[in-house]
């Protein structure tokens, strides 16, 4: 099994090339950021290239963009080269976040917690940051998620977007396999399974939830603190 420095280290290169020229992986991102509009300092937890992290940032948005892979913030800070004072980038654990409580208006989570050691934790976590009122969205892989579906529709949207190549190709496939590796240590989550661990943990409401993301292979949540 490969560690996750290594995975991340191996996804890095490959995750912008392909995820956004991938609808479905800009529909994910999307919805996040639909929450995220009335909110004005926000947590980015689970960064990884950055991707919701700079539309935030253009939006206006003051955000702190978090991820325990140094390898993946570097593509982020590519992104910002001339820089950006709404957006502090640190080399941090969602399980232990270094900040105090009740600090941000929302917390995003996108395709994180799934993979965290202790995936309540991180939780409890994103709740203590979190202002009363506050938004906490969250997405990942159900129990059922099937990587080869998904990565063949991104295949298909390459091929009709004319961008197939034998570079998408070998992305596409260090993508897949480093997704393989990734579920041998996840923790699995129904969206209705989410819903009641946030509010065991203090959230007041859930105010969305779907698992039509990802052609049907991902749960969204939207809860308010």
């Amino acid at each position: 099994m490969l560690t996750p420095e290594k995975i991340y280290t191996e996804y890095s290169n490959p995750y912008d090339k392909i995820q956004l020229n991938w609808r479905q992986y800009l529909d994910l991102r999307d919805l996040h950021l639909s929450f995220l509009i009335d909110s004005i300092t926000i947590l980015d937890a689970g960064t990884g290239t950055g991707n919701q992290a700079v539309e935030l940032v253009k939006a206006g948005k003051f955000v702190y963009a978090i991820d325990t892979s140094e390898y993946m913030m570097n593509y982020l800070c590519k992104k910002i080269s001339k820089g950006a004072p709404n957006l502090i980038i640190l080399l941090m654990d969602i399980e232990r976040l270094g900040f105090g409580d009740k600090v941000f208006d929302a917390v995003t989570a996108m395709n994180t917690i799934y993979n965290a050691r202790e995936p309540e934790t991180a939780l409890r976590e994103c709740h203590r940051v979190l202002k009363k009122g506050g938004l906490f969205s969250l997405s990942g892989p159900l129990p059922s998620a099937n990587i080869d579906a998904m990565a063949d529709h991104a295949i298909a949207e390459m091929q009709q977007k004319g961008l197939y190549d034998r570079e998408v190709r070998e992305n596409i496939e260090i993508m897949r396999q480093m997704n393989y590796e990734l579920m041998k240590r996840a923790k699995f989550y129904k969206a209705s399974q989410l819903e009641q661990i946030l509010i065991g943990i203090g959230f007041r409401n859930i105010i969305h939830t779907t698992e039509e993301p990802y052609l049907g292979n991902a749960y969204f949540v939207v809860a308010r603190k």
